[in-house]
């Protein structure tokens, strides 16, 4: 589980394969790898793309939301409103987070 992220700390799912090639890429990223995951998501909180519930973030040009959001968040305060996930989609596909590990049912590597 990552620590920092555009939902802040968490295990990020992208919805196929396909999706996965423009995220998480970073200098040591390589292209490759995947992973397929089976995912008890529990109760989901949509958020708009800049992931925050900040009001004062919404609609802004997501190059300047980037000030708006904590990327350290760590999910507890959904997590006390009953949410155990959060779906997202900053604009190259949307993402499911889940602070839980043990939300992760089954795993295969792709490729």
């Amino acid at each position: 589980r990552g620590h920092i992220g555009w939902c802040g700390g968490g295990i990020y799912f992208a919805l196929s394969a396909g999706a996965t090639y423009h995220k998480a890429v970073g200098v040591n990223s390589a292209h490759g790898f995947i992973i397929e995951a089976k995912v008890d998501l529990g109760r989901t909180k949509h958020m708009p793309a800049q992931c925050t519930s900040s009001r004062r973030c919404w609609g802004i040009p997501l190059q300047n939301a980037i000030r708006c959001i904590d990327h350290s968040y760590q999910g507890g305060h959904f997590q006390g409103q009953g949410y155990n996930s959060i779906y997202f989609n900053p604009g190259d596909g949307g993402e499911y987070v889940i602070w839980d590990p043990r939300r992760v049912i089954s795993m295969r590597q792709v490729r």
